[in-house]
């Protein structure tokens, strides 16, 4: 079992809101990973940054990155995701799509989430959060 970071974990981190290092200390001794939904959140973020913060987000990011693995989203994973979107669509329950995509990521390998955005991936079900705290 590893440790899924949510988007909003790196966001927090790079704006210096969290310190990522001393936060995954508490996870020494546990495989950490993102999915590649949150690269590709990341990656828009900085297309979408002020010219003069681009450069800085994109070595910090790059960097991140760096070190985690990638849940690519590949066969198995997207018919995990389409038994979960079904579920949580009939039960009107459903999340938005990359967070979905994210959660799938989590179930499918069975690894935990850390997330600052509990309220919305609390409604997935068998999807275990990791607090901050």
């Amino acid at each position: 079992m590893g440790l899924v970071l949510d988007t909003s974990i790196i966001v927090h981190a790079q704006r210096g809101k969290l310190d990522l290092d001393l936060t995954l200390t508490k996870f020494a001794h546990t495989n950490i990973f993102v999915s590649s939904i949150t690269v590709s959140e990341l990656f828009l973020g900085i297309h979408f940054s002020r010219e003069e913060f681009k450069q800085k987000r994109l070595f910090y990011i790059e960097g991140i990155l760096e070190e985690l693995k990638v849940i690519d989203f590949d066969y198995e994973l997207a018919k995990t995701h389409a038994n979960i979107c079904a579920k949580l669509r009939k039960e009107g329950n459903l999340i938005g799509p990359n967070d979905l995509i994210i959660a799938a990521s989590c179930i499918h390998y069975q690894h935990s989430l850390l997330t600052f955005n509990i309220k919305e991936f609390s409604r997935v079900p068998n999807l275990f959060l990791e607090s901050i705290n």
